[in-house]
């Protein structure tokens, strides 16, 4: 919980400087380097999305949780679809389209970050009224809420919801980047929110592995052993 209650007292402290600071330069300027650097970050989200470290390794890791530690395990031979367990617990976690197996959270940000990108390119020629700003910040701040809180509900989802909300987390960091560089330009607004957004990039990271380690630790099959090890 302290992830998220550090997000969200962040984002409202977000609102609050957006909508309370003095802009500190020209906001066509400031516009076209905070869409540049994000944009960067878009094309670097895509590159560990396509390529990351789990899917390539021969021998997978898996966290269990023990206490308020974190160890890890290696377990050789494992089965995955999708970087995930095909024990059937992970269902909400893949995506599959026809005989392919894909993790539905990396397909989702890589899919919301490949909008976005196409979304700044389409912002570096428009020009948007304070009203359609104001509503653009509001949209953003619902849609990253809704990409954090998504963890909590993930028994209840299926893959292709969960693919949709990373998209939507992606996309309401966009949102909150284009309404903020509408309304005002604030270089420590600017600086504020890529602390921020890398800050939600590490909390949602840190909680899936929470709730992969949450799904091995408490499942009792008896054909994974992982489930069997009870002491590290």
């Amino acid at each position: 919980m302290g992830y998220i209650s550090v997000s969200f007292l962040s984002l409202g402290l977000l609102a609050i400087f957006t909508f309370n600071l003095i802009p500190s330069r020209n906001i066509q300027i400031g516009k076209y380097w905070t869409t540049s650097i994000f944009m960067l970050i878009c094309g670097l989200g895509i590159t560990v999305g396509l390529f990351p470290s789990q899917c390539v390794r021969k021998i997978n890791f898996v966290r269990t949780l023990k206490g308020s530690k974190m160890s890890f395990l290696r377990k050789k031979n494992m089965r995955l679809r999708g970087h995930h367990p095909t024990c059937g617990k992970f269902s909400s976690h893949v995506l599959q389209v026809g005989h392919k197996t894909y993790c539905a959270g990396c397909v989702g940000l890589i899919f919301g970050a490949t909008v976005s990108l196409f979304g700044c390119f389409s912002y570096f020629f428009t020009r948007l009224s304070p009203e359609v700003s104001m509503f653009i910040f509001w949209l953003g701040f619902i849609s990253v809420s809704c990409g954090l809180l998504q963890h909590f509900f993930l028994k209840w989802f299926n893959g292709i919801l969960h693919f949709f909300l990373n998209i939507l987390f992606v996309l309401g960091a966009f949102f909150l980047m284009v309404g903020i560089s509408e309304m005002t330009s604030n270089i420590v607004i600017d600086f504020y929110l890529f602390a921020l957004i890398l800050y939600f990039i590490l909390t949602r990271m840190t909680l899936s592995q929470l709730e992969h380690s949450k799904i091995c630790t408490t499942c009792s099959s008896k054909t994974c052993n992982i489930s069997q090890i009870d002491n590290l």
